[in-house]
Parts: structure tokens; C-alpha cells; sequence
């Protein structure tokens, strides 16, 4: 004979045999089903049985007998060490009882919903049975009276405290028709319960009283770990996705007196008391978008409920959302809503709760704020101060006037609201646009005007007394609401001040300093903003008439230029010529498939010896040529958007406003999945055709960018035709390290960069004294290279070894870099695709990355599909690069299983496919170009047009 030991420990299961019977075993069988499993060494003489993931076809509350056979097909005859039933947890998450009686041939096992179990306990209690219990040392005797021997198998026994929805189950030892339970859970003050579970019905609950004697003087000790259960938060779960249906209309109950104390919700119960259960009250919120749903259990304190929310608020996902409150019934069976009282007033029935999980003040934290909807329904919203203050109090604003005197600027605002008395305007201020920072400058208010429903407010500001930084500044007026000061952004501009400021461009720009400028403009949602940045060396009027001219001279041959189909391509800044622009450009130029394709770039930059080969099609930006055929163009194509075949920032010159209207093929800069990137949506107009790096990426942009199926074309990125494994061209191993940028980063000083996360981490990895004796002792070398937008910060970082090499924007070529690296380390880089994509190694280096998800976002799940080894500190990165020194730079298996999930095409035919998806495409993209409707008139100055025109319409009429 046999024996089984079951071992439970932090919630899971192992079965544990004699070495001798593991060697024999051969089959195990449940229910006449064969098991799949194997076997793990424990200790010197025992070995545990792991059953893999085959459990999901066997039913719950019905007993399978599990049998044991050797190669020969001969039963193995085993018991259980101990007689009794045993809780156990199957794959780490299927609870059963395994059991076996004196009288019983075969080990059965019953998997059992202990939640449902639990549930039934707590809210339908059964009819109990009187008990009699017996001290037996290390055990209790337990006896029932009216418990029929042929249920033994179904007996269990729980284990929970006063006040707690945590159970769990313990075993029990059943010997000649005795219950047996252990002494040590009875004398730590828990609660222990003898359930007889038959089918899916508890049909008999006896709690197990304590005497005063043993209760007296006893506080809670802790669990062992061996014990099976449920925990507050998956009963709770349980309880509102099995029980209660939140689907259609509901009962609401009014409630006049609502309080908040710090985050916690307080009712009053003199007109809820009668279907409300006061020992466990519980409160469901319900996201009205995904239904996901959450629990918070409540308690009752001088005939008043409270539910404390801060659980919930930090726990919560960090994004714009609304949550639905229900109060549940006795037996949580019926769900109401919550109607507050509209007659205490918009500000008495809004309270922002307050949080501690913001990684630093800034004005875009989303914050959770208790208010009425407009059936006065309490319910919870997650979302910017800014617009839950606005919401709540229906205040909307407009900029009514923009005026500037040299360096004086004086704006109008009006704010309408039905609650002027409620709200104090304290001030308006300049806020520095920044996810993780809060800067502002405070205005000079000088006249406010009060009228029934509105306010206008007169403020001003000095440029010359005031620090002004790039890169934009919003509009935000401070309203004193509760004695507290929040900040609600002013959007929305008159239909004046919105024409004043679009059609001029040097008119409100004004010098800061040190080739610094400040102008206002609109933004996207026509709102009016402030930017603060470096004057181009083309932002004056030479430039400015050269392009007017050329304009002239397009629209004087329309005709002619009209016949040409001219293409543009162009790359970053129109300074580089390494990406898919160039290499898509390089193949039609060479292959010969379309005669007026052109190339911008600068006569400065340093990857011009690129284009000498294809000098003919080359134009350079911010020649005359370069002005005519912008305007000329048919169609752009590029690896980044079209502003950057001009000006990033200037949008209200001739030019300018023509690029809006051009059609542009966007040939991806990279691959986005690490990355989420709003300002490519559809909504914002920014591209014609999508090209799409694989199918996996194509999916993506059609969920999430909001692309057709018909805009989006799979054919891999064009710079990969030339990727090839180059390793072998340099006499060391080099290892390829870039970090990317972040937006909230922008416009940072040197001393505040300094002080950066982003620079200590990377400085501290280069610094590591292991890293350099890695380098040294391996014969490696590290390229280190900024992104183009950190270009002024790379001499900020002081490398002493001579194994680190450190580069900026344009100083090296970046594919050859690649090519030659046989590792990459990055954080959120687009460029570590291409990396992957050699089947070589990557490394991500995730030292801030839950302030980059709540900034930035991501598409994929960086816990499940990231291709590479993750380190978040220094020490971690380096001992992860020396286990692939080790490896000699091969990839792990479970990476390169994954290239073919993330790449359609490794061929080097993309470029092939993408010239005939625009071909393909070529109806589409002449549907969607709009015409100008700038006439020639456009070349004279606003202002200029404007008093001509009111001089006519004088003499006319």
C-alpha cells in the first residue's frame, strides 16, 4: 500500500509519494480520464505530483474517483495518509475536496465554487444542527446530531473572523465517525463553521461557539498558509458578477444627507434602514463604458453608513471614465441607485476626493470627483479638475478679445455659468503645458464684471517681468470653490480674436531673448495658446516673400505644374536621409517607376552624401525651387508627418496652411506598438495612406488610430530592405543603447534635465564600475546615441571609459549602427524593432515606466509582449547584458517565437510593395485632395485685405 501527502502552501496544491512510486507510475486516471502531469523533486525521498492545466471538463460538486496505474496497466492501491476530507487548489485557481473514508476504496476528488459556497453561508443560511464539541489536544472532537454517516464525504469545515468576508477551508480528519479539526484555529479566536455541502446546496452551517472562557482575552492570530479560500475581494466579486444583474433601468432611493470625510462616503440611515443589510453593507460602482465592476464594503457607526473609497480611487485605472453607484439590498439581491437632494446646490453635492498616487502636480492629473448626473444620480467621474469643475458647475468660457502692445498683453474672458454666486474668480494665469510639472504665471486681473449669469474678466501681463519657457503655455482661470482654489483652462476663442490671430504671422510675435520668441496661436480644438520657443533662421522676410513668390509663380501655371504628378519626399526636420523616406525614395529612383519624385533636404545636413547619386531629384529646403514644388505637389511621402518638410510650428503662413491640405503616405517611422501616439488618429488629419509595418500593426492602427481598412496597407517598412547582420565587420562585439524622449521633457533646462530621472538612471548604467570591467573583459564596445529631441543634452553625460562612445543626432549613420550591434538596449524606442527584426537580442530598460504608461500609454502589454529581458535599475541592466555575453548574443527561444507574430514580410520587397499600394491607391488619394481656395490675393497682408475690402463695401453702399 501506498500513501499521498497533500501539501498546501500560499495557496496552492502539491501531492507528495515516495520516490520508489513515482519510478512505477505511469497513468493517472479521474473519473476514467486520463491525467496529463509530471513530476518535481522534493527533498531527498519524496517527489510531488504537478498536474498540468486538464482539469476544465470536469464538473463542479460531484466526486470522481482518482486512480493510479504502472506501465503494465496494474492499479497502484493508495490512500491518503490521514482519512478525512482535504481542501486542495487544482492549477492555482480550481478549488476541490479531496477525500477518502475508512470504508472508501478509491481517493475522490470534488471540485467545489467556494465563493458560491460561501455566498450561500452568509446570506441563505441553512438549517443548523446542535454540536457537542470534545478537546482532544492537537484536535477538537466535533460531534453533529443529526448528521447521517453516508455525508461524511461532504464536509468541510471553514474558518473566518467578526466583521470579514474572508474564508477559508481546513482540513478535517473523519476516524471511526468522528469529526476531528485541529485545536490550533479554535483557540486563536476565529469562527469555525461545519458545513454539509450536497450538489450545489449548503444544506446544514453550525457555527462552532466558543465558550467565554476560551473567547476571553484571545485576539486574532495569523493563518497558516496552508489553508485553501476566498478572500474579501474575490467574495466580494463573486458576489456582484454571480448574483446581481446591473443591466437596464433601476429603483433609485433618495438620500438627503450625503457627507464626505476625507475619502469616505457617509449616509444617513433613517430612511434606508429597511432594505439595507447593516452588518454588511455594500456599495457596487459599475464603469458605465466597460462595465467593469467594484465592491466596497461598508460599515454601520452611530445609525450612519460609511464606505471608505480610497481603495477604489487608487486603484482604479488611470484614465477619463464615469462610474455608476448602486447601494445593495438584503440578501444583495436588488441594486439602487443613489439620488442626492438638487436643492442644497451644485457646489454641496461636489467633492473632489483626494489622491496620493499622482506621480507630481500637473494640471492633466485625472482626479476622482463624487457628483450628481443630471437625474441627480450620485455617481463618481474620473477626470481633469479643469472638466470636472466645469461639468459640475455648466461653466463655459470664451477669450472674447486678444490685444498686443509691445510687450504688454491684454486678454478678455468671459465665463458663463447659472452659478455665479457659487464660484470667486481669484486670477487668471499662463500654465505651462507639462504632464509632469506645474509652472504658472500669474496675470494681472484688472477688472472683473458680474453680470446674472456671466463674468467678464480684464488681465493682462507684462513679457518682460515674467520667466516664459518653452514650449506652450495654456489659458487657466483660478476659481475659489469651498475655500479652495481650483484651476479650470479657458478654451474656445471669439470668432475675431480666432481670425486676428490665425491669419497673421509676424503681427503678435514678440522676442524674448537669447533667439527665443513668443506668439499666440490656435490650437486644434480652437482654443487660444502661447508658444514660447528658438526663432528658425528662415522665420523672416526674405524667406517669407520668396515664398509668396512662389506661390504667385504656381498659380500663375497651375496648368503646367498640374500635368507633372510631383511627389515629395523628405524626413525628419528635412535635415536626414536614413529612414523609409530616403530608402522608398532611393528605390524609385533607382528602379526608375516615377520620373517627378523629389527629395527635400537641407544643403547642411550631414547625410546629404546620400543623395549625390540622385543629385537630379534633389531640391534644397528653402530654395526657390523648394517653394514652388511644395506648392506644386501632388503628393507627399514620408517616415514622419508633413510639417516637417517645413516648419513644425509655423501654420499661418501661405505655406503653411497649403501643407494642411496636401495628401501625405506615411511610411511609419517605426513600429508603435511600445508607444501610444494620439496625434496620428484619424480625427486629426494627418494622414492620407497608412503604411503598415506588418498585420499585427495594421490591426492596431485600425482599433486604435481609427484608420479604415482601405487606408491602412500591410507591406513592411522600407528601410528594412537593406537591414543585414554586419557583426562581423568590426573586430569587437558592440552593444547599441538608445533611449527615446518624452513629452514631458519638452523644453526642459540642462540644470533640470540634470536633476532627471531619465539622466540619473542612464548616467548611473554608463558610470557602473561592473560595466566597465564587462566591457573591458569581453572586448565590447557601447554606442550610446540620444534621440533627435535630447540632441542638446548628449554633452551633459561624461564618459570616461574608453568602451562607451557616446553620439548625437546625425553624427553617426543609425542603420549601420544597428547592423553592426549584436545587442540593443532601450527603453521605449521604435528603432528596437529593427533590432528584433535582425534576430538579435534587445534589452528594455524600465526605470520609470509607470509614469511613461500613465504620460505616453502603450498599445501592447509590457508584462506579456515585450520581446526582451526587462531591468529597472542599473545593477539589474548590467547583470541581464552579461547573461547574453554569456550566450554569446543569442536570442532566448521564447523571443524569437514571437517574430512571427509582430512581422508579416522578411523579404526585402517592401519598398516593391509600397509602390504599388500608392499606385493602388492613386483614385483614393485625388478623392480626398482639396483644391486651395487661396486666391492670388492671398499673397497681400491681412490686415491690408481688410481695410481694402471695408473701403469697397463703404463706396459700394
Amino acid at each position: 500500500m501506498h500513501h499521498i501527502s497533500i501539501v498546501n502552501n500560499n495557496g496552492r496544491t502539491r501531492f507528495l509519494i515516495s520516490n520508489l512510486l513515482s519510478f512505477e507510475l505511469e497513468r493517472i486516471s479521474l473519473g476514467g480520464l486520463d491525467l496529463n502531469f509530471h513530476f518535481e523533486s522534493v527533498g531527498t525521498d519524496k517527489t510531488a505530483i504537478v498536474f498540468d492545466r486538464n482539469f476544465e471538463n470536469f464538473a463542479p460538486n460531484a466526486f470522481y474517483n482518482i486512480e493510479f496505474y504502472n506501465a503494465e496497466g496494474r492499479r497502484h492501491e493508495i490512500s491518503l495518509n490521514d482519512y478525512g476530507n482535504f481542501p486542495v487548489c487544482i492549477e492555482g485557481e480550481r478549488v476541490a475536496i479531496c477525500s477518502q473514508l475508512e470504508t472508501d476504496e478509491h481517493i475522490k476528488l470534488k471540485f467545489i465554487d467556494l465563493k458560491k459556497v460561501v455566498f450561500q453561508m452568509k446570506y441563505h443560511p441553512p438549517i443548523t444542527s446542535e454540536i457537542s464539541i470534545k478537546n482532544e489536544g492537537d484536535f477538537i472532537e466535533v460531534g453533529v446530531s443529526d448528521l447521517n454517516e453516508s455525508h461524511y464525504n461532504n464536509v468541510m469545515v471553514s474558518v473566518d473572523k467578526d466583521g470579514s468576508f474572508d474564508s477559508y477551508l481546513v482540513p478535517v480528519l473523519i476516524k471511526k465517525g468522528h469529526i476531528y479539526i485541529s485545536n490550533e484555529l479554535y483557540t486563536k479566536g476565529y469562527n469555525l463553521h461545519l458545513l454539509v455541502a450536497i450538489n450545489s446546496n449548503v444544506f446544514e452551517a453550525t457555527l462552532i461557539k466558543q465558550t467565554k472562557e476560551s473567547h476571553e482575552n484571545v485576539s486574532y492570530g495569523g493563518l497558516p498558509e496552508h489553508l485553501i479560500g476566498v478572500t474579501e475581494e474575490e467574495f466580494l466579486r463573486h458576489n456582484i458578477n454571480n448574483v446581481v444583474s446591473l443591466k437596464g433601468k433601476h429603483s433609485s432611493v433618495e438620500v438627503n444627507e450625503i457627507d464626505i470625510v476625507g475619502n469616505s462616503l457617509i449616509f444617513n440611515m433613517n430612511q434606508i434602514e429597511w432594505f439595507i443589510d447593516t452588518d454588511t453593507p455594500i456599495l457596487i460602482l459599475q464603469e458605465t463604458k466597460t462595465k467593469q465592476l467594484y465592491s466596497v464594503r461598508g460599515n454601520l457607526d452611530s445609525s450612519k453608513l460609511h464606505f471608505k473609497l480610497d481603495g477604489f480611487i487608487n486603484e482604479i485605472p488611470n484614465k477619463k471614465e464615469k462610474w455608476i453607484i448602486y447601494l445593495m439590498s438584503k440578501g444583495n439581491e436588488h441594486a439602487f441607485r443613489i439620488r442626492g437632494n438638487i436643492e442644497e446646490g451644485a457646489e454641496r453635492n461636489f467633492h473632489i476626493l483626494s489622491q496620493d498616487n499622482f506621480p507630481s502636480l500637473s494640471t492633466y492629473n485625472l482626479h476622482s470627483a463624487l457628483c450628481m448626473n443630471k437625474n441627480n444620480n450620485l455617481e463618481i467621474r474620473k477626470d481633469k479638475i479643469s472638466n470636472l469643475v466645469k461639468n459640475n458647475f455648466k461653466i463655459k468660457t470664451k477669450v472674447n478679445k486678444l490685444k498686443m502692445f509691445g510687450e504688454k498683453v491684454s486678454i478678455e474672458v468671459q465665463l458663463n455659468t447659472p452659478y455665479v454666486q457659487s464660484i470667486k474668480p481669484t486670477n487668471i494665469y499662463l500654465v505651462h503645458r507639462n504632464k509632469d510639472t506645474f509652472n504658472k504665471v500669474n496675470m494681472q486681473l484688472t477688472n472683473t464684471t458680474i453680470k446674472k449669469n456671466s463674468l467678464i474678466l480684464i488681465t493682462n501681463i507684462q513679457l518682460r517681468e515674467v520667466v516664459l519657457f518653452p514650449l506652450y503655455w495654456d489659458l487657466f482661470i483660478g476659481l475659489e470653490i469651498d475655500g479652495k482654489e481650483e484651476l479650470v483652462k479657458i478654451t474656445k476663442v471669439s470668432k475675431d480674436a480666432l481670425y486676428k490671430v490665425d491669419s497673421r504671422i509676424s503681427k503678435y510675435q514678440r522676442g524674448m531673448g537669447k533667439g527665443k520668441i513668443f506668439y499666440p496661436y490656435i490650437t486644434i480644438s480652437k482654443d487660444l495658446a502661447f508658444t514660447v520657443r528658438d526663432k528658425e533662421y528662415f522665420e523672416n522676410r526674405y524667406y517669407l516673400l520668396k515664398e509668396k513668390f512662389a506661390f504667385l509663380v504656381v498659380n500663375l501655371f497651375r496648368k503646367h505644374f498640374a500635368n507633372k504628378e510631383i511627389w515629395i519626399g523628405f524626413e525628419k526636420l528635412a535635415m536626414s536621409a536614413h529612414e523609409s523616406g530616403y530608402y522608398f525614395f532611393d528605390y524609385v529612383y533607382k528602379n526608375r517607376k516615377h520620373d517627378n519624385f523629389y527629395y527635400v533636404i537641407r544643403k547642411d545636413s550631414p547625410e546629404l552624401v546620400n543623395l549625390m547619386d540622385k543629385k537630379d531629384k534633389v531640391i534644397y529646403f528653402m530654395s526657390l525651387k523648394y517653394f514652388i514644388y511644395m506648392f506644386a505637389a501632388d503628393l507627399l511621402i514620408s517616415s514622419d508627418t508633413k510639417r516637417n518638410s517645413y516648419s513644425l510650428k509655423q501654420k499661418k503662413s501661405i505655406l503653411g496652411k497649403e501643407l494642411t491640405d496636401k495628401q501625405l503616405v506615411y511610411l511609419q517611422h517605426g513600429v508603435n506598438g511600445l508607444k501610444a501616439v494620439p496625434d496620428f488618429y484619424k480625427d486629426r488629419g494627418v494622414f492620407d495612406l497608412v503604411i503598415a509595418p506588418s498585420e499585427y500593426e495594421k490591426n492596431m492602427i485600425t482599433e486604435y488610430w481609427g484608420y479604415s481598412e482601405e487606408e491602412v496597407v500591410t507591406t513592411g517598412l522600407a528601410r528594412w530592405d537593406v537591414l543585414e547582420d554586419r557583426t562581423n565587420e568590426i573586430d569587437y562585439k558592440q552593444i547599441f543603447v538608445m533611449p527615446t524622449w518624452r513629452t514631458w521633457m519638452d523644453g526642459m533646462s540642462k540644470e533640470e534635465f540634470l536633476e532627471s530621472d531619465y539622466y540619473k538612471y542612464y548616467n548611473d548604467f554608463l558610470s557602473s564600475n561592473r560595466l566597465h570591467k564587462v566591457l573591458k573583459d569581453n572586448n565590447i564596445k557601447i554606442m550610446f546615441f540620444l534621440h533627435p529631441k535630447f540632441k542638446d543634452y548628449i554633452d551633459l553625460f561624461e564618459i570616461n571609459s574608453p568602451y562607451i562612445e557616446k553620439f548625437g543626432f546625425l553624427e553617426v549613420p543609425l542603420d549601420e549602427m544597428i547592423m553592426k550591434s549584436s545587442m540593443m538596449i532601450s527603453d521605449y524606442s521604435s528603432v528596437i524593432w529593427e533590432m528584433f527584426y535582425l534576430e538579435k537580442p534587445c534589452l528594455f530598460y524600465h526605470f520609470d515606466v509607470e509614469k511613461y504608461l500613465q504620460y505616453e500609454g502603450s498599445y501592447m502589454d509590457f508584462k506579456e509582449d515585450l520581446f526582451g529581458d526587462v531591468a529597472y535599475d542599473s545593477e539589474e541592466l548590467v547583470e541581464n547584458m552579461e547573461q547574453y555575453i554569456l550566450r554569446n548574443f543569442s536570442e532566448k527561444v521564447e523571443y524569437s517565437n514571437l517574430r512571427e507574430k509582430y512581422f508579416t514580410y522578411m523579404d526585402n520587397q517592401n519598398s516593391k510593395r509600397i509602390f504599388e499600394a500608392i499606385e493602388n491607391n492613386k483614385s483614393n488619394l485625388r478623392k480626398k485632395r482639396k483644391r486651395t481656395k487661396r486666391k492670388l490675393s492671398h499673397i497681400i497682408p491681412f490686415d491690408v485685405r481688410r481695410k481694402m475690402l471695408n473701403t469697397i463695401a463703404k463706396i459700394k453702399y
